[in-house]
């Protein structure tokens, strides 16, 4: 069989999730150029379908290309995003080399495609990453029947649940993560209500900071220091974080929860 039959038919075995028959042919001809694009490659073509276990299978392949865009210059994970094949978007998502961002050949990235196609479910796992998903209000290169931002495209094709819920990530990023990691079951609920406690807590030592410093009968930065000390260490960590402007969203995540649960009850105490 000839290296072009051979590619073509990879395309297929991947595309139809056939494990077994990829594997078999990457047996046998070894030198088969898994990436060689056919206006499909393997990766795009089982992304594009659905086949988590060629996915899976694909990625762990030493000279997979993950970036490699067809189809106007779409990504696998780009194809993923617009048909909302949520098992392989997050299987993608976990591996490192995989860009989330990456335009086709008109600017187009995947969060335009899955606000274009209204898979909501497929944004919120993009926001809860807590990654750089790209703009929401950027206008592709080539703007052609009617296409725009990945907000107004929502607009245009009426996915209002879709519209609404990136007009509330651009209004405050923070807490529309915040809440659909505690929907998504990412976060423990009891860590989530510890986190707007701590946040709390936080917010307010920074307010009295601030009042102290403006009165000539204390010492702003003792009296503030003098609170702090009082603190467990991980929320005097944290409140370091807040004093230097660093983001809230990089506490809130799974590994935080033993954390979040040790602390509340110090918390409890406190405000008694």
């Amino acid at each position: 069989m000839s290296s072009h039959s051979l590619c073509i038919e990879l395309i297929q075995k991947a595309k139809e999730g056939d494990t077994v028959g990829f594997s078999l042919i990457l047996k046998n001809n070894p030198e088969v150029d898994i990436n060689r694009k056919l206006c499909w490659n393997p990766l795009s073509g089982a992304s594009f379908n659905g086949k988590i276990e060629m996915v899976k299978l694909l990625l762990s392949h030493p000279n997979i290309e993950v970036n490699l865009g067809v189809i106007s210059g779409q990504t696998a994970f780009s194809l993923c995003c617009e048909r909302g094949h949520m098992t392989v978007v997050k299987e993608m998502m976990k591996d490192p080399r995989v860009d989330i961002t990456l335009k086709d050949d008109r600017g187009r990235t995947p969060l335009w495609w899955a606000s274009f196609s209204g898979m909501i479910g497929v944004i919120e796992w993009l926001i809860a990453s807590g990654r750089d998903i790209g703009d929401v209000t950027t206008t592709p290169r080539e703007n052609y029947n009617c296409e725009s931002s990945p907000l107004s495209i929502a607009k245009f094709h009426e996915g209002r649940e879709v519209a609404n819920l990136l007009e509330r990530f651009l209004n405050n990023p923070e807490q529309t993560r915040h809440d659909i990691r505690v929907n998504l079951k990412m976060v423990n609920e009891l860590a989530a209500s510890v986190f707007a406690l701590t946040i709390f807590v936080c917010e307010n030592l920074l307010q009295i900071k601030s009042i102290c410093a403006t009165n000539p009968y204390y010492s702003a930065t003792v009296r503030f220091f003098t609170l702090v000390k009082r603190l467990p260490m991980e929320l005097q960590m944290i409140l370091c974080n807040f004093a230097v402007g660093s983001t809230k969203g990089c506490i809130l995540t799974k590994d935080s929860e033993p954390a979040f649960k040790a602390l509340a009850k110090t918390l409890v105490l406190l405000c008694d």
